[in-house]
């Protein structure tokens, strides 16, 4: 048995330690697509069918709820028309959620 078997655990709950880390992660992508969604005028339903996801799990992901996963987040770009690389680089978020206003 290798180290990563021995030490997997599907039960395992994340310590809020790593919850803490990656929640500003989370925060920031919720933030970009929830940007970028009302720069093309999309609701979020009409994002969750181009990107063939329920229209709940796009409020979740903007509000930073759930942990998403790169399969999910490719399909969102897709359906705002963007590569992953230019949702890691839009601009107008943080890691604190706060939104920012464009001039």
């Amino acid at each position: 048995m290798n180290r990563l078997q021995a030490t997997y655990n599907p039960d395992m709950k994340p310590t809020q330690n790593e919850i803490f880390l990656t929640q500003p992660f989370l925060i920031q992508m919720g933030n970009a697509i929830r940007e970028k969604r009302l720069t093309c005028q999309l609701s979020q339903e009409q994002l969750a069918d181009k990107a063939n996801l329920h229209r709940t799990y796009i409020g979740m992901v903007e509000r930073a709820e759930r942990n998403i996963t790169i399969v999910n987040l490719l399909k969102i770009c897709n359906a705002l028309d963007i590569s992953l690389s230019e949702l890691f680089l839009f601009q107008g978020n943080n890691p604190h959620g706060n939104q920012t206003h464009h001039q």
